[in-house]
């Protein structure tokens, strides 16, 4: 819809606001705001959405409405994979990373029928960053995980084998801050969703709030869409419309320069 499209938008706003200030961590979200989502989604809190209006007032109330939807949504989508998630495997910290061992059973398999199983499976476990995984094992029954790293092992499958494996090592961090994956026993984890655009528009809403905008005009559109505010490009000649571009940055062609001088 066009208000969910504008929440979007407001995240955006904090991205080019973290580019400008020079992020370190190149818009990754801060451990902080990873936490308070697996603390909420480890205790089952409630997700409770509030109700998103076409005008608002003031911008506190915006993003006070974006930052608990964003978080609400996290909440609604780990709670559905609890029931539906269908990549499970076990592994073992070992206080420097959790290490996972998966057989892959390759028998009645050509040899391209084995490497493209291999291929899917390395592709699986490589998109892990960034994914949250509830725990199964003694003392950690629900516990969830998020995932900061993951390194898949090159695995070669010995000619005439039936069976081969794949090493993987992971690194992750519970709601607790002193509690890591490297540091757990044998575990089964179930894979629950990728987290981290929910992460990154949580913190957006929540910094731009606390920080101001870098970009009030679209703020103010954010607000109220209905309202005719005039563009930091108030038209001009190609020449003094192109004089305000960095195009060291983002070099443009002239049919993108066209665009933006009929911007008005």
């Amino acid at each position: 819809t066009f208000r969910s499209n504008l929440n979007l938008a407001s995240c955006s706003i904090a991205q080019a606001m973290y580019a400008r200030a020079g992020c370190r961590d190149g818009g990754e979200a801060a451990p902080d705001a990873r936490r308070e989502l697996l603390a909420a989604a480890e205790c089952q809190e409630p997700a409770s959405f509030r109700r998103v209006e076409d005008i608002y007032r003031d911008r506190t109330t915006y993003y006070e409405t974006m930052r608990a939807n964003v978080r609400a949504e996290f909440l609604d989508c780990v709670a559905e994979s609890r029931r539906s998630s269908l990549m499970r495997f076990s592994g073992q910290g070992s206080g420097d990373t959790f290490i996972v061992v998966e057989p892959v059973d390759v028998a009645g398999l050509t040899a391209h029928e084995k490497q493209e199983m291999m291929t899917d499976k390395q592709s699986a476990f490589e998109g892990l960053k960034d994914n949250v995984v509830m725990a199964s094992g003694l003392g950690c029954n629900g516990k969830l995980f998020w995932i900061t790293s993951c390194e898949v092992q090159d695995a070669r499958i010995a000619s005439g084998s039936t069976s081969m494996t794949l090493r993987v090592e992971l690194k992750g961090f519970a709601a607790e801050k002193y509690s890591s994956l490297e540091q757990q026993q044998l575990l089964i984890l179930q894979v629950l969703l990728f987290a981290g655009d929910f992460a990154s528009r949580y913190r957006a809403a929540t910094e731009v709030l606390l920080e101001g905008a870098g970009t009030p005009e679209l703020e103010q559109a954010l607000l109220n869409p209905r309202k005719c505010i005039e563009g930091t490009y108030r038209g001009g000649t190609r020449k003094s419309v192109a004089a305000r571009l960095h195009t060291k940055v983002m070099p443009i062609n002239d049919d993108q320069l066209a665009a933006i001088h009929a911007l008005k």
